[in-house]
């Protein structure tokens, strides 16, 4: 029906102002704090999932476990049953009860233990670096050895701004030229550690 998921968003928002309540507001985009629409008539938000064919149902790091089914997980016990409980919290947490479900060919309003009950659900897993921090001063001879360099309040920045945005290895350790509005490219120092994010998909 739809090519992104910012299409299927909009298309279900348009289907369930036309159904439903034609005083509903969009949020959606990229901020997973709110839901996609929020429904006056219903006081309450409404996910769209676009299910061509799985989507994304909620997810977690080490520092965001907010349940005991968390703990499981990170334990490696799962099982799509504690993958619809942490789906049933995590949406109530947000004050969700009801999914828009996009396939190829309809639109389908769902509350929640019928989207639970309906769908397969299953966890997923991936890792990734915990960020950068400025490079400490035991890197200088190494980096000013191999590029043009300069010190400025306790960092370390790049004099040629051809290379913001690249990658480097030096001594085992990963370095980042980050960009600078007022001055030249930073090098940053790429962390060692790596953040795990579990997320539950929906079939």
């Amino acid at each position: 029906m739809n090519n992104t998921w910012i299409d299927s968003e909009l298309t279900a928002y348009k289907w369930f102002k036309t159904n439903y309540d034609s005083n509903a507001i969009l949020y959606g985009g990229t901020d997973s704090t709110k839901s996609d629409i929020y429904s006056p008539l219903l006081n309450e938000y409404i996910e769209v999932k676009q299910l061509c064919p799985s989507a994304r149902c909620g997810q977690f790091t080490a520092t965001t476990a907010n349940y005991d089914i968390c703990k499981e997980v990170m334990n490696n016990i799962q099982t799509e049953e504690n993958a619809k409980e942490f789906v049933r919290l995590y949406y109530k947490n947000k004050n969700v009860n009801k999914f828009l479900i996009v396939s190829l060919d309809k639109i389908v309003l769902e509350d929640l233990d019928t989207f639970l009950n309906n769908h397969s659900f299953k966890w997923q897993s991936y890792a990734k670096k915990s960020g950068t921090s400025s490079t400490s001063k035991k890197y200088y001879p190494i980096l000013s050895k191999n590029l043009p360099i300069e010190i400025k309040n306790n960092k370390i920045y790049i004099t040629n701004n051809s290379l913001v945005g690249k990658y480097f290895w030096f001594d085992n350790q990963e370095f980042y030229i980050s960009k600078n509005k007022n001055t030249y490219g930073e090098i940053r120092q790429c962390s060692k550690t790596k953040n795990i994010t579990w997320l539950v998909e929906v079939i």
